[in-house]
């Protein structure tokens, strides 16, 4: 086989008739082929009126045979002719015709003369010995989405192999060098089917197909919007295989399609049982949190919600659900369940400090596993908690390696301050301060504290902070900032 070519066939010159009827035999007959540089060798037949045009409608079918050095061999009409497109198509059915013939010597050929049993007239019918059969479709004038995927279903519901050799920009457009292509939707609709895009010039005589990266997405079933080239074959080099064309790479193209389509539809399959497994677990969330506010007497704090900027981080885990299920660990709680939880063990640990990873691993066993946005959504929430008065710590966005998070209010206690709007870290090595909009929060360790003196990453700033170790005990009290209560705080060194 000869090297492929990349230049796409352009339909910009008058297609040569290189078919002709020979009128000496039945209308059955396959078309007389001039080869190039045949003219001579059926020039008499042509003038002896031998050799007609092919076409039934023809007003003048009596040609002539023509060529030189710059122009094909080829049949002209003495007067008269055919339109580009029509000439183009008789000329497309019946070199795949010859070259079936060549290809399959016992097997029968038929070019436009035979109907299947559903009343389909493929443009060539191939009927091989071994009972297959294959349907070549030559199409070079428009076709839509539907009306292709209804004929495609009609061959396939008879047992008929289909083959569809498109040409023309009605399909595929160059985009420049390299044969570089854009495709139609038709052609996105045919690879969308596991149909290979095939191409024939017939002008040319050579037979394409669509190559490149986005090829095999599209074959799977998500095209990915471009990446498409196309190969050229000369049609002589290009030896059928079960009656269909055996192009160099097609069926490990076609096996690569088969592959990403079944990897899509695991996939598929395991977020529709990500999702299944997220609508059992907000059920049975919601079962046990009703059962506890009927317990309190009043609602859960809000801070367990979902605010409107954890959206993102939230329906980013969902996006990352694969790779948790991949470590065959399902997300065990809903998004509010888990702040719940978490919640809910602060209780334990008013006026001590404690690590992150101490606060997970009583309130979530198990989360070690998790992945996805886990970390992003986990820094989130402690965030909120922060800023609701809940608990107190010094990274800017969470808190950082060796810092204890103090714990200054639980579920059970006072409902904190909403909108809390600065904080300060007093000197004195056992007394913490936390200043908000509506509460001042004094926290009293019961020994002295060293201090962890912390630097931001964020940017070029080399600002510091103080920080708490974990593993401290003291007591909070909290007043009101402004008011007769604000003189019982204790002094403050």
């Amino acid at each position: 086989m000869s090297e492929p070519t990349s230049s796409p066939p352009r339909f910009r010159t008058r297609q040569p008739q290189v078919f002709a009827r020979d009128t000496r035999l039945g209308s059955s007959a396959p078309m007389v082929y001039l080869p190039r540089g045949g003219a001579d060798m059926l020039r008499h037949d042509a003038t002896a009126g031998h050799l007609v045009c092919p076409f039934p409608d023809c007003e003048d079918p009596r040609l002539t045979v023509r060529g030189t050095r710059r122009v094909r061999d080829h049949f002209a009409h003495r007067s008269g002719g055919h339109a580009p497109e029509t000439l183009a198509h008789h000329t497309g059915k019946n070199l795949i015709g010859a070259w079936l013939r060549r290809a399959y010597p016992k097997a029968a050929v038929h070019v436009d003369t035979c109907e299947t049993e559903s009343g389909a007239r493929p443009d060539v019918f191939l009927s091989l010995p071994c009972g297959r059969k294959v349907a070549y479709e030559v199409q070079l004038a428009h076709l839509t989405e539907d009306e292709w995927l209804k004929r495609h279903h009609r061959y396939r519901n008879e047992g008929i192999r289909d083959v569809w050799l498109f040409g023309g920009i009605k399909y595929y457009r160059p985009l420049g060098g390299g044969g570089a292509l854009k495709l139609g939707r038709v052609a996105l609709k045919v690879l969308d089917s596991e149909h290979p895009i095939l191409f024939l010039d017939p002008r040319a005589e050579q037979l394409g197909w669509v190559v490149g990266e986005g090829v095999i997405p599209a074959l799977g079933g998500s095209p990915i919007g471009g990446g498409y080239r196309a190969e050229w074959f000369d049609l002589t080099d290009c030896q059928p295989m079960a009656g269909v064309p055996n192009l160099p790479g097609l069926h490990e193209q076609m096996r690569r399609g088969r592959q990403f389509r079944q990897h899509l539809a695991e996939e598929r399959s395991r977020d529709d049982a990500l999702q299944r497994s997220a609508h059992w677990r907000d059920e049975e969330w919601g079962a046990v949190r009703a059962k506890l506010e009927l317990e309190r007497g009043r609602p859960l704090p809000r801070v367990i919600d979902l605010s409107a900027g954890e959206d993102v981080v939230q329906n980013a885990d969902e996006q990352g659900a694969r790779a948790v299920e991949r470590e065959q660990f399902l997300w065990p709680w809903s998004a509010s369940h888990w702040r719940w939880l978490i919640m809910a063990e602060l209780d334990h640990h008013i006026g001590s400090t404690l690590s992150m990873a101490a606060l997970l691993d009583a309130s979530l066993p198990g989360h070690e596993k998790l992945g996805g946005s886990w970390p992003r959504q986990l820094d989130c929430f402690l965030t909120r908690l922060r800023d609701a008065g809940y608990i107190w710590f010094a990274g800017q966005a969470a808190p950082v390696a060796k810092e204890g998070i103090l714990v200054l209010s639980g579920e059970a206690g006072e409902p904190p301050p909403e909108t809390p709007n600065g904080r300060r870290l007093l000197a004195n090595p056992s007394v913490c301060l936390i200043e908000s909009a509506s509460a001042r929060i004094v926290w009293q360790a019961s020994q002295a504290v060293d201090v962890l003196r912390l630097r931001s990453n964020r940017g070029r700033s080399t600002s510091k902070w103080s920080a708490l170790p974990p593993g401290v005990l003291g007591t909070v009290t909290r007043a009101l900032a402004e008011g007769p209560d604000r003189g019982r705080l204790p002094p403050l060194q």
